[in-house]
């Protein structure tokens, strides 16, 4: 299993190991993926359990990162 990078300066990540939607459904979210790909979307839109059965885990979260408070989602780009 690919480790997420947590070191990247200025960057929040967590690492997440699967489960339940650990944020509103309408929230947009940074995470970083199994393999390394990074997106922003709706929370309601990813897929937070894990199930390396699936395409052998490529869309498993393995990182997510929060906005830092006070940052407008609308400076979120669009995914």
């Amino acid at each position: 299993m690919t480790e997420p990078d947590v070191s990247e300066p200025d960057a929040e990540w967590r690492p997440w190991t699967g489960g339940s939607c650990p944020v509103p459904p309408d929230s947009r979210v940074t995470v970083r993926r199994r393999y390394g790909s990074i997106v922003t979307m709706r929370a309601a839109d990813l897929r937070w359990w894990h199930d390396q059965y699936v395409e052998y885990g490529a869309d498993d979260i393995v990182a997510i990162r929060f906005l830092p408070l006070g940052r407008c989602r609308s400076e979120l780009p669009d995914s």
